[in-house]
């Protein structure tokens, strides 16, 4: 059991996101055995770029990357060599995006593949973008090096995907200002506050519709097939073996039918308090939200495969209200609506 905490952590990044990291300082002719052995890994292994690591060993990684390299600025040089195939199969649906409002949205549904230590939030306020980057659950905030990795990375994504033209107006660090900001104001080509509550960077709402370079629609569709099954997958193992877990989702299966149960209709159930199971869900990287999500797309493929039942049926099943708020999440877990998964699938029994 040992073994299988190990390879999963409870929150992880995948080594594809740190690949820049060792890449920059191979390339500087300096060893990276000290840094592997942060991690418990071979060279070898280096190169399973799906691989979980701790996401605590983040941190360690730069520090240890700017002791090798004698670079005060390491983690915002390494963020300039980002490539998509360093994001995986979230980098290679980007790329596939009409637009940057496409985009944004794959990133806030699929940012686990890369990491589910960190968060990353866009918003719009009024004619302003907010993209911000902050750790989960009260975690202790990450490193400046981390942070501008993060934000050097995808800028140079946007860079390739959109133009140049596509610069933050302004940006929002959480840490001290920097004796030398010059490779900060070389970079982003704005202003830029410190000592803010969360890394964010602004820009002008109207790059929301601006087009991509590499749109894609049916590469699209394939791509977000992969990335929805690998992210279920992840999820399970996350939370294989977890009595809780299973508790809570038999829970709200047996009382879906008769209505959306909130998480005190749960807790109830299970003969604890509300508080207590939200605290233990977060202790497993997990949530009340997404095990009820998880439950209805559970619930979702195994109804839509009784033909006697309409999707109108299934819907009133799952406890929504309105046919149209169905489909929407139908498609956002199947990548189909309702109809085409079931037309798919009595073509596969015939």
């Amino acid at each position: 059991m040992e073994g299988n905490q190990h390879r999963n952590p409870k929150f992880y990044v995948v080594l594809s996101y740190m690949r820049p990291l060792f890449d920059y300082v191979t390339n500087q002719g300096k060893p990276i055995d000290s840094m592997l052995a942060l991690l418990g890994l071979t060279e070898a292994e280096l190169k399973n770029g799906d691989r979980r690591v701790s996401d605590e060993s983040v941190d360690r990684l730069f520090a240890e990357a700017e002791r090798l390299c004698d670079d005060p600025n390491v983690g915002l040089h390494i963020g300039q060599t980002m490539r998509a195939s360093h994001l995986g199969i979230l980098g290679m649906l980007v790329m596939t995006c009409a637009n940057a409002r496409e985009a944004f949205d794959l990133v806030l549904r699929y940012q686990n593949l890369i990491g589910n230590g960190g968060e990353v939030a866009i918003e719009e306020h009024g004619d302003e973008i907010e993209f911000s980057y902050f750790p989960v659950n009260g975690r202790e905030p990450y490193g400046r090096h981390n942070i501008e990795f993060c934000f050097a990375g995808w800028n140079a994504q946007v860079t390739l995907l959109a133009g140049a033209q596509f610069k933050p107006t302004r940006m929002a660090l959480p840490y001290p200002r920097p004796e030398n900001v010059d490779d900060l104001h070389a970079i982003f080509g704005c202003d830029i506050s410190f000592d803010a509550p969360k890394a964010c960077a602004y820009f002008p709402a109207s790059y929301v519709d601006a087009p991509l370079f590499s749109a894609e629609p049916q590469l699209k569709t394939v791509l977000e097939t992969k990335a929805r099954q690998r992210l279920r997958d992840w999820q399970g193992e996350q939370m294989a073996g977890s009595p809780v877990v299973a508790q809570t989702k038999q829970a709200i299966a047996e009382a879906i039918a008769f209505g959306v149960p909130t998480i005190d209709d749960i807790a109830e159930a299970m003969m604890m308090s509300s508080r207590t199971l939200q605290r233990q869900l977060e202790n497993l990287g997990s949530s009340y939200k997404e095990l009820l999500d998880s439950v209805r797309a559970d619930l979702a493929s195994k109804y839509m495969g009784q033909q006697e039942l309409s999707i109108l049926d299934v819907a009133f099943m799952l406890g929504f209200s309105e046919q149209s708020s169905f489909q929407r999440a139908f498609k956002r877990w199947f990548g189909a609506t309702p109809g085409a998964y079931r037309r798919e699938l009595k073509q596969q029994d015939s």
